[in-house]
């Protein structure tokens, strides 16, 4: 089968999505819950692990313990909000709310941006205790690998939500036809 891009109408998108809500709702919540917990509870700890005598300790560790969970939040508040004005039946709500769903990339770009800026202001010696988890180390690995991925997520993002249709899916046809 191949597959092709359709647009399909809102009513049916809307529909696809209540079908769907309460595994939607469970998987929205659970997943990041089961699967990503380490992630806010590295960025807590390594929070935990800056000391008091780096330069800018206040906003190194704010933006660690932020980073560790608003881009996950940012996701799981966005797909609910799809899913509840979907129920809602409201097609301008629900196409709002997938357009919406473009901040999850862009809050987490200016996070990573952020992260960038306050782990250039920190040193090893004055800013990091003598526990397990290295906040620079941590903070450091996550940002690389952010902004490796930025460029695709900003500009997906941005394309989806500006320039995209919402409406497009892709659809696998039958051969031969």
């Amino acid at each position: 089968m191949a597959t092709s891009m359709k647009r399909i109408p809102t009513d049916q998108l809307i529909e696809e999505q209540k079908k769907g809500a309460p595994i939607i709702l469970c998987v929205s919540f659970c997943a990041p819950a089961c699967c990503c917990f380490w992630i806010p509870l590295l960025f807590f700890l390594g929070a935990a692990n800056v000391l008091q005598t780096c330069e800018n300790y206040e906003s190194f560790t704010a933006w660690l313990r932020t980073y560790g969970l608003v881009p996950m939040c940012c996701g799981i508040v966005f797909q609910v909000l799809v899913t509840l004005t979907a129920c809602c039946g409201n097609h301008m709500l629900f196409k709002l709310a997938l357009r919406l769903q473009i901040l999850t990339g862009c809050v987490s770009v200016g996070m990573m941006i952020w992260g960038w800026i306050e782990w250039s202001k920190t040193e090893e010696v004055p800013c990091v205790g003598n526990d397990d988890i290295n906040p620079r180390t941590l903070a450091l690995v996550f940002l690389i690998l952010g902004s490796i991925g930025a460029p695709s997520v900003l500009a997906g993002a941005l394309y989806r939500g500006l320039c995209g249709d919402v409406n497009m899916r892709k659809v696998k046809e039958p051969e031969g036809v």
